[in-house]
């Protein structure tokens, strides 16, 4: 059986690889009593790019790789102007992780037959979209390297507890490997 990976787990895996395992096991029980605000806050995030009408959107429409054996949603593809949107909270800094998610979907759509000429990361707090460039083989390389390093990686493997990182982690109120 073919294991296919989920785009998000492409930037959680930036921030620890432990928070896969703990989004796992939290992901079937009632989100009120794990979610952090900040995850509500992307729910309700969500929730607004899903309830929009505009219809030359797709909004939260499933893409794959075949290719790189990844799948997930991507937030929204603006067909009249073939750009791809990655919406976050803030965009304070675009992470690694970030860029890793919105060409992961750039790939799958392109690999799907879908043109994408543009893409962009929308900042929710200051409702303002940034322009970025598209991957170079370079950057699709690199990608591609890290969706291996992910899927290969042995989650049975000793954690690194970066204090600076668990602070701000989600999933720090349920974590046994930190203790503030």
């Amino acid at each position: 059986m073919e294991f296919f990976l989920a785009i998000t787990t492409l930037n959680d895996f930036i921030f620890c690889p432990y928070s896969i395992y703990l989004h796992e096991i939290y992901n079937y029980t009632k989100e009120d009593t794990y979610h952090s605000k900040s995850q509500s806050k992307g729910r309700r995030l969500h929730d607004f790019i899903e309830n929009d009408t505009n219809p030359n959107d797709w909004k939260s429409a499933f893409v794959y790789s075949e290719k790189l054996k990844i799948y997930g949603k991507i937030d929204d593809y603006d067909t009249a102007n073939r750009e791809l949107i990655e919406y976050k909270s803030t965009v304070a800094t675009a992470f690694k992780g970030y860029y890793y998610q919105i060409w992961a979907q750039y790939l799958c759509l392109s690999e799907m037959g879908i043109i994408v000429e543009k893409l962009a990361f929308y900042d929710f707090r200051v409702s303002k979209k940034i322009e970025i460039p598209l991957p170079s083989n370079d950057q699709l390389l690199e990608l591609e390297c890290h969706v291996r390093k992910v899927q290969q990686y042995d989650f049975n493997s000793e954690i690194k507890i970066n204090p600076n990182k668990c602070r701000r982690c989600i999933y720090q109120n349920l974590c046994e490997k930190v203790n503030f």
